[in-house]
Parts: C-alpha cells; sequence; structure tokens
C-alpha cells in the first residue's frame, strides 16, 4: 500500500502532475484528426520534463557547469561570510 500511496502522491504533484496533464493532451490530440505532429510534440515534452526531473537528467543538464568550479574550503584565518537562500 505504501508503494501505491508514494506513486500516487509523485504523480499529484510538480512535476508528475505536469507530465500527466501533457501526456493527457497529446491523447486528446491524437483523437482529432490530423493532429499527430502536435501529438508527437507534446509526447516528446513529457518525456523531457520528466527526464529533466531524475537524478540522471539533472546531472546532464547542470555537470559541465559543476565540473567548472572545485569545492574547496577557504583557508583557515580567513574572512568568511554565510549566505542564507530563503523563499
Amino acid at each position: 500500500m505504501f508503494p501505491l500511496y508514494k506513486l500516487a502522491g509523485a504523480f499529484a504533484a510538480p512535476p508528475g502532475l505536469f507530465c500527466i496533464l501533457l501526456v493527457f493532451c497529446a491523447i486528446l490530440a491524437l483523437r482529432a484528426p490530423r493532429r499527430r505532429a502536435l501529438a508527437l510534440l507534446l509526447s516528446f515534452l513529457s518525456l523531457s520534463l520528466w527526464y529533466m526531473s531524475t537524478t540522471t537528467g539533472a546531472a546532464f543538464i547542470t555537470g559541465t557547469l559543476e565540473e567548472m568550479y572545485a569545492d574547496r574550503l577557504p583557508t583557515s584565518g580567513a574572512h568568511t561570510a554565510v549566505l542564507v537562500l530563503s523563499g
């Protein structure tokens, strides 16, 4: 029961909700004549959104940006500052 609850929760919140809505729109576009290109575009957009929300997709998108700078701590005795971002 718990896996079913987690699966439903994943599709009830973004980005799962947007993926489901895009697939639903693609199915509706398939029902209309001469809308196959739109249905394929919506399906591709849904799969792209889903892929970008996974760990592999996020690493693919931002991996090169994160690898440009090395992680390093400030030297001892140096003045440091902490920035806390809140929403």
